[in-house]
């Protein structure tokens, strides 16, 4: 048991850090009686609905053509992202071809820029 000074006074406050549970108080009995009355006639009426059902559904034809339609939508959305990869990917490839045939531009720029200024001090040199 610690000792905890509150934060709106100086008195003290017991603090059990395990406490066992409370108990909690047992359900009377006409609620349980109701309860369980309640629970019966849902499940009753839930069956007679279900019994007006038309026969004409076959339970395993059902499962099968939702197992086929889980796959066939799980399989469309696996071919989505992929061709959603393949955008992004190309995309990348596009950014990159440009981003290098910028860079190659800048550089023979650079490097023109550097021959010419080199043939104008030649120039410079060679006339006096």
């Amino acid at each position: 048991m610690q000792f905890l000074k509150s934060r709106r006074g100086n008195k003290l406050l017991n603090r059990y850090v395990f406490r066992k549970r409370v108990p909690r108080k047992s359900k009377s009995a006409i609620r349980l009686f109701l309860e369980s009355i309640i629970m019966l006639l849902s499940g009753v009426w839930l069956l007679l609905f279900l019994n007006t059902l038309p026969r004409n559904y076959d339970l395993g034809a059902l499962l099968n053509q939702a197992s086929l339609d889980l796959a066939i939508g799980f399989f469309k959305i696996i071919d989505g992202f992929s061709l959603l990869g393949v955008i992004f990917l190309l995309g990348l490839l596009i950014i990159l071809g440009l981003v290098l045939l910028l860079g190659s531009i800048w550089r023979l720029l650079k490097v023109a820029s550097y021959f010419f200024s080199k043939s104008d001090k030649l120039k410079i040199n060679s006339n006096r």
